[in-house]
């Protein structure tokens, strides 16, 4: 085999070294923890948060939501094209905001996300720090991402502009908006190449 050909394989034994876990939620759990594979997704309701307004019901393309006014709706899962519709319907009023969970979709209180930045608000010794502490909490609790939603929380409990909040979240590296698995960068800088 040509030198070539004997590289081949490198790329899929690579993935398999680093993200192991990734490919066994997949082949054997049958969920996708970066939520990328639509077959893989779950959508549920969280019947905590849920007050039967039927806003996902209405929107749905299938049908797969059921449930009677002002009680918990479930979602069939067999019938469910995993479309995204219901999400996007949940009225706003119901402050209702969206976390990935072990592969699943699953309605979140956006009152979380304000508790968050209230607590860091409380951790940070100097004015300077509070938005990137800040930034930091709630992007441990989505995961590794901030959604443009918890965003703009941020901002409105900071009392500073969105374009402060995205001018941060933009310049940083360590911050993204995107759900992505793993971040991983490396600096070209002359300094960190001389360390």
């Amino acid at each position: 085999m040509c030198g070539l050909g004997q590289t081949a394989p490198n790329p899929v034994l690579s993935t398999l070294r680093y993200y192991r876990n990734e490919y066994e939620a997949h082949v054997k759990e049958k969920r996708c923890p970066s939520l990328k594979c639509k077959q893989l997704i779950r959508y549920v309701i969280d019947p905590t948060k849920c007050v039967g307004c039927t806003a996902c019901a209405r929107v749905c393309p299938v049908n797969a939501i059921s449930g009677e006014v002002r009680k918990v709706h479930q979602i069939d899962n067999e019938v469910c094209i995993r479309c995204g519709s219901c999400i996007e319907s949940v009225d706003l009023v119901q402050s209702a905001r969206y976390h990935r969970e072990k592969g699943e979709l699953v309605v979140v209180d956006r009152e979380k996300v304000h508790a968050l930045v209230r607590e860091a608000k409380s951790e940070s010794l100097e004015e300077k720090d509070i938005l990137i502490n800040t930034l930091h909490k709630v992007q441990d609790y989505f995961g590794n991402y901030i959604p443009v939603e918890a965003a703009e929380i941020v901002a409105e409990e900071l009392v500073v502009p969105k374009s402060k909040v995205y001018e941060v979240l933009t310049f940083y590296t360590m911050f993204s908006t995107k759900a992505e698995r793993q971040i991983c960068d490396t600096c070209l800088c002359k300094t960190c190449h001389a360390m």
